[in-house]
Parts: C-alpha cells; sequence; structure tokens
C-alpha cells in the first residue's frame, strides 16, 4: 500500500473531481441523444441546414463461438490448442471519496 505524498493526493482529488464532471456532462449527452433519437424515429440519417449531422443504424448482426457447447461436444482438451492467452491489463480505478 501506498500513502500518497500531498501531491499526488491533491491530484487524485482532482481525478475524482473531473471524474464527478465527466459523470454529469455524460447525462447530459444521453439525455440529448435520447431527444436526437426519439426526433429520428427509424430513419438512419438525420440532417441540420441540410447536411447530415447524425447517423443511427443498425450494425450488423455478429456471431460468437460457444465454448461451453464446443467444450461438451468435443472436450476441453482439444479445445485447449486453439486457445490463446490474453494480455493481462492493470487498470486504475478511484474509489469513492470517504468526505463526500
Amino acid at each position: 500500500m501506498t500513502a500518497l505524498p500531498p501531491a499526488a493526493a491533491a491530484w487524485l482529488k482532482a481525478a475524482r473531481a473531473a471524474a464527478a464532471e465527466i459523470t454529469r456532462l455524460e447525462e447530459i449527452k444521453q439525455r440529448a441523444i435520447r431527444h436526437v433519437q426519439e426526433a429520428m424515429g427509424d430513419d438512419e440519417y438525420a440532417t441540420v441546414d441540410g447536411r447530415r449531422a447524425a447517423t443511427w443504424a443498425w450494425s450488423k448482426p455478429g456471431q460468437r463461438l460457444d465454448r461451453k457447447k464446443l467444450e461438451g461436444d468435443f472436450g476441453a482438451d482439444v479445445i485447449a490448442g486453439y486457445l490463446v492467452d490474453n494480455k493481462p491489463a492493470r487498470p486504475f480505478r478511484i474509489l469513492e471519496d470517504d468526505d463526500g
């Protein structure tokens, strides 16, 4: 565990404040998008002053491999040779501020 020096603690406080502002702005953005989508209905494109301003099109349906079924049908040892390890990640998360 690391006890943060005052300068790093101040940066953490700034990051918390920025995260709160981003959350607030993201809520405004999502509300605005819902209004635009409501106005678009089933149309894939929206225009402003005759120029395309937004798109809302369906993506192509995808497929995924049912690993459990594959293992059940052929055994885990058969598919083990086809598995690729993911690179580990180290995500940084800001925890809730204790003093609100």
